[in-house]
């Protein structure tokens, strides 16, 4: 029987000549969708272990459901907004004001 908050379009393939096991299984509670980490960071070409760590950490919206991270897609990208912007505007200060933590090697 399939857990009762996977959709109804949970499948597993395996593929024995290409040895992949591609899932499309999602997560849905209160009306969110999660997605395995796995896919969310294929989905915003990102390593699937930060994109679990980002959950982990409480920096996007994520849930721990059998030992595997499913996490907000919508979450995700808004957070990826965030760090383009927060970037653009470090960028945008002029060096004199930005903190000296970076020291060039001579």
């Amino acid at each position: 029987m399939a857990h009762p908050c996977y959709n109804n379009h949970t499948t597993y393939l395996l593929f024995p000549q290409s040895r992949r096991l591609m899932s499309e299984r999602s997560i849905t509670t209160n009306g969110v969708t999660y997605l395995p980490s796995r896919d969310a960071a294929k989905t915003v070409h990102l390593a699937p272990d930060y994109v679990s760590r980002l959950a982990r950490g409480g920096l996007i919206d994520g849930r721990l459901n059998e030992g595997l991270w499913f996490v907000n897609l919508a979450s995700l990208r808004d957070f990826i907004v965030h760090q383009e912007r927060q970037r653009e505007l470090w960028r945008a200060q002029p060096a004199s004001g930005r903190p000296s933590a970076q020291v060039a090697a001579i």
